[in-house]
């Protein structure tokens, strides 16, 4: 986990975000396979997005990401992004154990997600909180 601050020629800046994204009814499917493939295809996503995830988590119903982006990308859009793709990805592996949960459409995420910068919040707590979100 890096806590330095990002350079560009005529900036430095330091920008992370805590998302939580909720499963469409708050269905609980979140877990086994599909919770694994989740986390690989949310890194995916950020390298791909280029913004980078220091941490992640979820919890049946909800994921918990700590993402580093540039100063140049709208928080929105990343969201959409996350939505987007890793629902298109989901689906693509877990057609068959989907569909009985959301049988009459193709989605993932609830319509709505929660953001918020990190503020005066370390990094390391704001982490430690993300990866602690897993129910006992």
């Amino acid at each position: 986990m890096k806590n330095e601050y990002n350079h560009t020629p005529h900036r430095v800046y330091s920008m992370k975000a805590h998302i939580v994204l909720v499963t469409k009814y708050r269905k609980s499917i979140l877990q086994n396979e599909i919770d694994v493939e989740l986390k690989k295809i949310m890194y995916e996503i950020g390298s791909f997005w280029g913004f980078e995830i220091e941490a992640i988590e979820t919890d049946l119903n909800h994921v918990h990401i700590l993402i580093d982006y540039s100063f140049r990308d709208r928080i929105d859009k990343i969201i959409d992004s996350i939505k987007m793709n890793s629902t298109k990805k989901l689906w693509k592996t877990f057609d068959s154990e989907l569909s009985q949960v959301f049988s009459k459409e193709r989605t993932l995420w609830s319509d709505g997600a929660f953001v918020c910068s990190i503020g005066y919040a370390s990094t390391e707590i704001v982490a430690n909180y993300i990866n602690n979100q897993k129910t006992k």
